[in-house]
């Protein structure tokens, strides 16, 4: 379980002194890591005990004036993969969101569009802690470079996933990220990443 803290400083807190926390109650996003790449941090046998980690951790963070957290990894849509039962990252938000009650505002790392699950999704609907904003790993706006890529999702789904997502968060907003000059594109393709964003309405890019 990692924190790092934004303006370019980063902590770990494993078998930091409780004082450490003091030290971060003047950053206003800290985030913190919940899986790594691969191998999701908490690994099935100890979960339970790592969730309440993370919660006593918010816990930590609000008690020191954090109003705002970000869940982040390399991966972090690819949560609870694996484990038993339903542990995807809707369910933890839900479980995190209950557990702490006083954190104001709650948003995550980039995710990956063919991963977000439908607990999470809905969500976004009944939980205004939830920051209406998110940030999408789509790399590129044309389905034939998507498949070179290896991605799962394809252009239509998501445009798809955005216009799903408005009309439950109807002030939700985008941003994404992309990749220009992918080995084999040609000199259309960076106008089908123009047209993507523009089509979702990204405002961040």
């Amino acid at each position: 379980l990692h924190l790092s803290i934004r303006r370019q400083r980063q902590m770990c807190i494993r078998d930091r002194p409780q004082g450490a926390m003091m030290r971060i109650s003047n950053y206003i996003h800290p985030d913190v890591m919940i899986e790594s790449g691969d191998t999701v941090i908490f690994s099935s046998k100890i979960i339970p005990g790592n969730e309440k980690k993370l919660y006593k951790l918010h816990n930590q963070l609000v008690k020191n004036g954090i109003r705002e957290v970000v869940l982040t990894g390399v991966d972090i849509t690819s949560y609870g993969q694996g484990l038993p039962g339903r542990s995807g990252l809707g369910r933890l938000a839900c479980r995190l969101l209950k557990s702490v009650p006083d954190l104001s505002r709650l948003r995550f790392g980039s995710l990956d569009v063919a991963e977000i699950d439908r607990d999470l999704i809905n969500l976004f609907g009944i939980e205004q802690r939830l920051m209406p904003h998110l940030h999408l790993s789509v790399q590129a706006g044309d389905d034939l470079v998507l498949k070179r890529m290896k991605r799962r999702h394809s252009r239509s789904e998501v445009i798809a996933f955005c216009q799903h997502l408005r009309r439950i968060r109807p002030e939700i907003v985008f941003g994404a990220d992309f990749i220009a000059g992918f080995p084999t594109e040609n000199h259309q393709h960076p106008k089908r990443i123009g047209e993507l964003f523009r089509i979702v309405a990204a405002i961040q890019l």
